[in-house]
């Protein structure tokens, strides 16, 4: 299928796969190349002939039944999908499809990124495990975005767990009280790397992800929130107020005072 102007052949069709005229909805809904992104990326409903007409109607439509999140996602997905097929018309340069796709996870994460840290908190999390008395002590501290300590908070649980689903609890806890207290943009941060990547995947079925998916819904009723990894060295105020629980009842809001108190008797004790 060609189109002649001025004695030069023009390929009309996809250049992807080569079977149909080329246009907009079927660059990004229709062809098999950008089945295969929407699929991986869990969303292939999008490309699953539920949606009709122009690309500009699919995305109308797509728009009314999708939240936030999940049009951010159909929206950078089309970008790179256009971009891609752009790369290859005029530069011949290949971009495979689990290429688009990390290009696409990646804008996502970055564009949240800069939305939540204009205006955000940042919320230090972490747990300690005292085997001896069968208990967890969670530690949280908010501060603001320059640094500056607003508010801790510090919860003792009688039970055990082991580490993993005790960090996940941690965070749970955390983010259900930053959001009683009404902060809207915030950026969690924990040195657990196995409860950042739970968080971010949102896939498993132990009793660890169910905690995690636990944690995904509350972060749903946030504008902005992120889960982000640090080292134990970034993570040392809260890893102290955790392990201060120990010496108190069940949950304890902190100001500045108490938090020294806290890590005097910490400091103390071990």
């Amino acid at each position: 299928m060609a189109l002649i102007v001025k004695r030069v052949q023009i390929d009309v069709r996809c250049p992807w796969c080569l079977t149909v005229a080329e246009d907009s909805t079927h660059v990004l809904f229709d062809c098999s190349f950008g089945r295969s992104v929407w699929a991986s990326l869990g969303v292939n409903e999008v490309s699953s002939g539920g949606y009709s007409g122009s690309a500009f109607e699919i995305f109308r439509q797509i728009a009314t039944v999708c939240d936030r999140d999940k049009l951010a996602l159909v929206v950078t997905v089309c970008w790179n999908l256009w971009n891609r097929r752009n790369r290859w018309v005029w530069d011949k340069v290949n971009v495979s499809a689990f290429g688009v796709t990390t290009t696409t996870l990646n804008m996502l994460q970055e564009w949240k990124r800069s939305r939540v840290e204009r205006t955000s908190m940042e919320v230090n999390v972490d747990a300690a495990v005292f085997t001896e008395t069968d208990c967890v002590g969670i530690g949280s501290v908010i501060s603001d975005e320059n640094g500056g300590f607003l508010r801790a908070r510090t919860q003792k649980i009688r039970a055990l767990f082991q580490p993993r689903e005790a960090e996940a609890i941690a965070l749970k806890k955390a983010l259900s009280w930053v959001k009683e207290v009404g902060y809207q943009r915030c950026v969690f941060e924990t040195d657990a790397k196995t409860v950042v990547d739970a968080y971010k995947s949102g896939e498993g079925n132990t009793y660890f992800h169910l905690i995690i998916s636990g944690c995904i819904d509350i972060g749903k009723h946030y504008d902005e929130v992120l889960v982000e990894f640090v080292h134990r060295s970034a993570n040392g105020v809260v890893h102290a107020l955790a392990r201060a629980s120990h010496s108190v009842l069940d949950v304890q809001e902190c100001g500045f005072v108490l938090l020294q108190t806290l890590f005097l008797m910490y400091y103390l004790w071990i």
